[in-house]
């Protein structure tokens, strides 16, 4: 017998009786609605939603594909799909699913989705708009003693159709480039050699490895394209007891290169890494090119600035005391919380760094000078009380403080810009040059404020003067050198700061190599700051001499010295299109004009050298006016506005008759963008690859050499995430995971991008 629920309205809802709900249980039942019972399922829809999946039923496939991408993409471990909790979640959720055993996860579902992604990747390679690939990599030893490895992260650029966005749900299409165009090309010349002349057309069609058939149109073959940036990480390679040593990682790097991009037809263009001892002997036996992480480089400036400035390393020491305390205190947190929201600071809680980052030394005392009001007034009530007493700081301290936030804000700024995805090696020098404006004119500023200082506390008719021993040695040199050469002091108040001579090359100096020795001494005997007892009393100064030795830093130190002398980077800020303009800027004046007519020569003979000129793809120019030739034979194509409109905006063509060689033709592209202007002016992108794109109808050789160069990163940021990411697949609870799944599991991870359709494999074998 059932019982009867009876519903109540909502206006009696006030005087009912609250009744609990019949469980499962309960032999009481809830008498449906009229409407209800039209929709009611029957005995046998019941019983099939009971039934469960079939190991291979669709559905249980698609559960499975989700259940494996999540176990690799948030770091969990396979035993969490043998758990009772996630079982009874799983039966909960969906009662038809039969959960498979953990195994089939690490050996079946995991290798299948590397093996999906692993197949995109190569499937992008092949697209690769130039036949070379840049590289980052890294080093990083397991604390967990699982060995040492080395991450290898791959970089380079493949066109898509226009219009096409991945985020709306969009399959990306890719065009081919043209060096598979011109293969293409040759092949199809040589199959039309036995057809007749009467299948010929104007335009051609052809198809490259099996792909979908492209038709070449007479011009404007790329108008419709976009540039992607790409980049993946190929292998964390595991050198188990094998310490890393020049040789092992060269043999690392080669089987990399032997696994990835030899078989594509690629070659291995520029490596980005640090400048480890190891990583430089394995790209010098390997006679590889060598691009600096300037993320590191600037990290090494920072750092020496960190513990050689005086006074700052007993400051950052009483910082992370008072960060500690009220970290450590629940009551002095919360006395805290109070004080601010009293005076209305910030809420942002006090932070503790951790000495080998030095963006979060930054973070800690930002966060201190922000909050020094409501840390002053905890201190004055409860110091004493607490014996705290000591964790106050003195007022130049806190000046020091604020200082040291100033100087040390670009340092950051920067290190964010180059660690971007969309950074690449034309943003390097362009950054190095304005981190030194900008530290100019923070010690002007300086200076200015002490002259300020100094006219209110002594007015004199003659004005204000500052003694020889409150200026440090540094900032004497600097204006020693202003003063005997004027045009280089109104070259830095411009905007541009000059590194030495040899620093504006364009070419590597024998010299280079030997700045590295002496380093330590040069700066140390050329940089003297104020003396540590006379901090108090020139505590104004901080900032200024904070300035000088960051300056002194940059302008002298090897790896920088370095970079402002390599030939690529120089290149690679000329064919950015958002710095053209401004590379002569970065040229003292009297040797501006000599330094951009090396650079010219230097820009056409590393195009002439990559493109030789054999057996070549016909550029849109030369396809333009074997079409232009067509229509006017034919008597078509007069008088088009729209061809007259695209002409018009496209880049100045090359005289076919003032062409004699292939080079010259290179050559002509070199000037012909060298002396554009109105195209750079308008240029509304901020990836630079997006202008060079639209030229690679008219500069087909030009436009691949320029993505190809601005496709190498300014950073080797992406190797250094795959060892976070690697870090979090070993921990303590997984210490007994192999090195074959660890490095699955980190390349899903890091690439989990190139995940599109993947569909699980069968689960019978496994059950």
């Amino acid at each position: 017998m059932s019982c009867h629920v009876i519903a109540t309205t909502s206006t009696d809802r006030d005087d009912a009786t609250v009744m609990d709900v019949p469980g499962p249980s309960s032999q009481c039942d809830i008498i449906p609605a009229a409407e209800d019972l039209r929709s009611q399922i029957t005995l046998p829809q019941l019983l099939q939603r009971k039934k469960k999946y079939s190991p291979n039923h669709p559905q249980a496939q698609r559960l499975n594909a989700s259940l494996a991408k999540l176990l690799a993409l948030q770091l969990l471990p396979f035993q969490l799909v043998d758990s009772a909790p996630f079982r009874e979640f799983a039966e909960c959720a969906v009662p038809q699913w039969q959960v498979t055993k953990c195994h089939y996860f690490s050996r079946k579902a995991i290798p299948a989705l590397y093996q999906h992604v692993e197949d995109n990747v190569i499937q992008s390679l092949g697209k690769a708009v130039s036949t070379k690939v840049h590289m980052t990599l890294d080093t990083w030893s397991s604390k967990h003693g699982q060995g040492r490895y080395i991450s290898f992260t791959a970089h380079w650029v493949t066109l898509i159709a226009a219009g096409r966005d991945p985020r709306r749900g969009y399959v990306l299409e890719p065009v081919h480039p043209p060096r598979l165009q011109k293969a293409a090309c040759m092949r199809s010349v040589c199959s039309t050699t036995t057809t007749s002349p009467s299948s010929s057309s104007s335009s051609s069609s052809f198809s490259v490895s099996g792909e979908v058939a492209v038709k070449l149109t007479p011009d404007r073959v790329y108008a419709m394209a976009q540039a992607k940036r790409c980049h993946t990480v190929l292998e964390l390679v595991c050198l188990g007891d094998r310490s890393h040593t020049g040789p092992e990682i060269l043999s690392a790097l080669q089987g990399q290169v032997q696994r990835w991009l030899t078989p594509r037809q690629l070659q291995l263009g520029m490596i980005d890494c640090d400048n480890g001892s190891n990583l430089l002997s394995a790209l010098r036996k390997g006679k590889l090119t060598h691009v600096p992480c300037l993320a590191h480089v600037l990290n090494l400036v920072v750092q020496r600035f960190l513990t050689k400035y005086p006074g700052l390393p007993e400051l950052l020491i009483q910082a992370r005391k008072v960060c500690s305390h009220f970290r450590r205190s629940f009551p002095a947190s919360v006395r805290l919380a109070e004080i601010r929201r009293e005076f209305h600071l910030p809420t942002n809680r006090l932070i503790c760094d951790m000495p080998t980052r030095w963006n979060s030394t930054l973070a800690m005392l930002q966060r201190l000078h922000k909050q020094q009001r409501a840390i002053n007034e905890y201190l004055c009530e409860y110091g004493t009380r607490t014996g705290s007493g000591q964790l106050g700081f003195p007022p130049p301290q806190w000046l020091m403080i604020k200082d040291a936030c100033t100087v040390l804000s670009p340092f950051e700024d920067a290190t964010r810009m180059v660690s971007r995805d969309s950074a690449c090696i034309s943003d390097t020098i362009p950054l190095v040059f304005l981190l030194e404006h900008t530290l100019q004119g923070i010690i002007d500023v300086a200076l200015e404020a002490e002259q300020r200082e100094e006219e209110e506390a002594f007015p004199s008719s003659q004005g204000p003067s500052l003694s020889a021993d409150s200026i440090p040695a540094g900032t004497t040199q600097i204006r020693q050198e202003e003063d005997e050469e004027e045009e280089e002091a109104e070259y830095l108040s411009s905007g541009g700061i000059e590194g030495g001579d040899s620093s504006r090359e364009g070419f590597v100096c024998p010299e280079t190599q030997g700045l590295v020795r002496g380093w330590e001494e040069e700066v140390h005997d050329t940089v003297i700051l104020i003396d540590q007892e006379d901090s108090e009393a020139n505590a104004t100064s901080n900032l200024r001499c904070m300035g000088s030795l960051m300056m002194q830093s940059l302008l002298k130190d090897p790896r920088i010295c370095a970079i402002k002398e390599m030939d690529h980077y120089w290149l690679a800020t000329l064919l950015d299109p958002r710095y053209k303009g401004k590379v002569a800027e970065l040229i003292l004046p009297a040797q501006r004009e000599h330094r951009m007519k090396k650079l010219e020569d230097a820009l056409k003979r590393h195009l002439c050298n990559t493109f030789p000129g054999t057996g070549r793809l016909p550029s849109a120019d030369t396809r333009a006016s074997e079409a232009a030739d067509d229509q006017r034979n034919s008597g078509e194509g007069q008088g088009r506005l729209t061809d007259a409109f695209l002409n018009f905006f496209s880049p100045r063509r090359p005289g076919t008759s003032n062409v004699g060689t292939h080079c010259q033709r290179l050559h002509h592209m070199v000037q012909d963008y060298l002396g554009a202007r109105a195209d750079l002016d308008t240029f509304p992108a901020d990836d630079p690859l997006a202008y060079w794109v639209l030229r690679l109808d008219h500069w087909p050789e030009f436009s691949q050499y320029a993505m190809q160069l601005l496709g190498c990163p300014s950073s080797s940021m992406l190797s250094e995430r795959t060892f976070s990411a690697a870090g979090g697949f070993v921990t303590d609870k997984r210490v007994h995971l192999s090195t074959d799944s660890l490095d699955r599991l980190t390349f899903i991870k890091m690439n989990q991008f190139w995940i599109s359709s993947y569909q699980s494999p069968d689960a019978e074998v496994m059950e």
